[in-house]
């Protein structure tokens, strides 16, 4: 197997190589006019399989969606025929749904993109809502988070099991990836309840589970302002948690200064990230968990 680095994911090449993988040579142009052009600077056998990888920063994701889009179409006209596909972050995975009348579905344009090279598989990690997988014409692989923290939590909590730590959900609609990581540890897991009432206008929030004097760890998918997350983590001290901790697997943070004064000043002890996007924010209660493993262990596995 071969693995293609569209520029986006250059920063995790060095893994790869030290991995012993073999890397596809390729180039990326940009012309003064903003255009694109992608190219493949060897020849390899058709039958060979080849893994693109491509991940997005903050302000290029339609440039870096272009890029892999040009770079499986360079694939094609090689003729490769076995494709594997890996976007770490899925960009436009928050749009998954229509929010009104008239509004676009930019997961489904996405992925229909995708799905016109055919691909063996689509990968990502931690999908923002499990409804994407069915936009895929193809296989699309949702990676799961606990396969990137669970050696980090049992390393940081080696008594997670004695009862007093409990995961927590930060909303009704992630209460299933807390259960997973409260099932692997032997655990519980709470979630936040989020309630309007009167025509939507007033905002009423509870936790559901006991987390009275209990270590919490609140898992999620993305964190970008952090406004939910350090909502949450106040209310869960309020309700007699001890101490709250975080594994949250894509660091978006779309406004880097003021996410770190807003963390440095909430009552998170640790936020713990994923490193699928290169975005790194260097702040004393941040700490990067390396992706790459799991990738490796989800294609390699699908190729075979």
């Amino acid at each position: 197997m071969y693995f293609l680095f569209c520029s986006g994911a250059e920063y995790l090449k060095a893994e790869i190589i030290q991995r012993g993988f073999k890397i596809l040579d390729a180039k990326t142009q940009r012309f003064a006019n903003g255009e694109i052009s992608f190219s493949i600077g060897q020849n390899i056998d058709p039958m060979e399989s080849v893994c693109v990888l491509q991940s997005v920063t903050l302000g290029n994701v339609n440039d870096y969606i272009i890029e892999l889009l040009l770079a499986l179409d360079a694939l094609k006209r090689s003729g490769i025929v076995n494709i594997d596909i890996v976007l770490p972050y899925m960009p436009y995975a928050r749009q998954d749904r229509p929010m009104e009348h008239g509004y676009c579905v930019g997961a489904k344009v996405v992925t229909n993109l995708l799905s016109q090279y055919n691909p063996r598989t689509v990968s990502t990690i931690d999908i923002h809502n499990d409804r994407i997988i069915a936009f895929m014409d193809n296989e699309m692989v949702n990676i799961l988070s606990d396969t990137i923290f669970k050696n980090d939590i049992q390393k940081s909590f080696p008594n997670i099991s004695q009862g007093d730590v409990i995961f927590v959900s930060l909303d009704i609609g992630g209460a299933v990836r807390a259960r997973i990581f409260a099932d692997f540890f032997g655990t519980e897991y709470a979630v936040v309840d989020k309630r309007r009432l009167v025509n939507g206008k007033v905002e009423s929030t509870r936790v559901i589970g006991d987390i009275g004097q209990k270590t919490c760890i609140i898992v999620d998918d993305m964190v970008d302002s952090g406004g939910t997350l350090f909502r949450g983590s106040d209310l869960l001290i309020k309700s007699g948690a001890k101490e709250v901790f975080c594994y949250i697997t894509h660091p978006v943070i779309s406004d880097p200064k003021k996410f770190s004064q807003d963390l440095l000043d909430s009552k998170v002890s640790k936020l713990t990230v994923s490193n699928t996007m290169n975005n790194i924010l260097v702040h004393p209660k941040i700490k990067y968990i390396q992706c790459i493993d799991s990738i490796i262990e989800s294609v390699v596995n699908h190729a075979r």
